[in-house]
């Protein structure tokens, strides 16, 4: 029996061939054959879930820019410091939607409480576990007939004095290991616990380093794809590399570039990030580049990147430059001819020390 394309519109012989010879998707509709019983599977929501925070930015031609949260499904959850958890407490602000943990719960519609069950499984001591009980409130629940629980996870020495946030459970998960705290929660309300891992905080700043990766041959578009990993080194080119590559309009390789990834404040006016060049023959230099706010620049965790290029050699900077990357002239009169390293800062970011003329990843 024939059938039609969605995508394209293209006509199907045979209801037997499954993919669109024209656009290559796949066949979406059904094909009813007499004295034929096919099975279906109709998915249905699990009764509890595990869920991370995402902010999503408006497009830059909305008419009211804002920032909205989604709610993903997750296997893994944030712990922050609990220096961290103070500083944001005595600041009257929330942590961040990356770092708290939503649980979400379908309660039964007979069920005479509410009840969850967090059990933190520590390695160096005895799991504890924290039930909390709520009284059943329809108008709690969301439209899919859920209701949300937050929780931020924290860990370090002292207890948890001044750690409060409205609306937020705070969760002591110190551990006596290297970690630091403990490695997984398990959360549960009727039947099989969810396991969720427990991992450190993203640093707000970052620098990373690009790596190529090609596709497999088998793939219908062959083409180089990047992957950016933290790096504490990058590549230093010379001058007359960097000249080269410009005249011919070409970019340099990711192995070549220093990526800083910045997740600002939220609400913050302006973005600020300073790079400062501790030179070994002369004073330092350092440069500083300020960014308005602009929601539509931030990815999907909520953090902006800049591209630099570091380049040493005798001459200026003429002749060197790249769309979207900035150029860094390094040069020093010592071995091995540019300085050593970069401190790369912004306001309220732990520092990052970059070595400079690492090998490429």
């Amino acid at each position: 029996m024939p059938w039609t394309c969605p995508a394209c519109g293209a006509e199907v012989t045979l209801d037997s061939v499954l993919v669109c010879p024209g656009c290559k998707r796949s066949k979406t509709s059904w094909t009813l054959a007499a004295e034929r019983t096919r099975t279906l599977v109709i998915p249905t929501k699990k009764r509890l879930e595990g869920r991370r925070g995402r902010l999503l930015a408006t497009a830059a031609a909305s008419p009211a820019p804002h920032l909205a949260t989604a709610w993903p499904l997750t296997t893994e959850a944030s712990v922050l410091t609990k220096d961290e958890a103070r500083a944001l407490a005595a600041a009257r602000l929330q942590p961040r939607p990356e770092d708290l943990l939503c649980v979400r719960l379908r309660p039964a519609k007979t069920a005479r409480q509410w009840r969850l069950r967090l059990t933190t499984l520590f390695e160096a001591r005895r799991a504890e576990e924290l039930t909390l009980d709520y009284d059943p409130a329809p108008e709690r629940l969301g439209p899919d007939e859920a209701f949300d629980a937050h929780f931020v996870c924290v860990h370090g020495p002292g207890d948890l004095a001044g750690l409060r946030f409205p609306g937020v459970h705070v969760l002591d998960v110190t551990d006596d290991t290297p970690l630091g705290h403990a490695p997984r929660l398990e959360v549960a309300a009727q039947g099989k616990p969810t396991p969720i891992d427990l991992v450190a905080r993203r640093e707000r700043l970052e620098c990373l380093r690009g790596r190529l990766l090609p596709t497999t041959a088998t793939s219908p578009a062959p083409h180089l794809a990047v992957a950016w990993r933290r790096t504490a080194g990058a590549a230093a080119l010379t001058k007359a590399a960097a000249r080269d590559l410009a005249a011919r309009r070409l970019l340099p390789r990711p192995e070549d570039l220093l990526r800083v990834r910045l997740t600002p404040d939220d609400g913050a006016p302006a973005w600020s990030l300073r790079l400062a060049v501790p030179f070994a023959t002369r004073p330092p230099a350092d440069l500083t580049l300020e960014y308005e706010a602009a929601p539509g620049r931030l990815d999907e965790a909520g953090a902006f990147t800049a591209d630099f290029v570091c380049v040493h050699g005798p001459g200026g900077l003429e002749g060197i430059a790249f769309p979207t990357i900035f150029v860094l002239d390094v040069t020093d009169d010592a071995p091995p001819g540019h300085a050593p390293r970069l401190e790369v800062s912004a306001p309220g970011a732990r520092p990052v020390f970059v070595a400079l003329g690492g090998d490429a990843p």
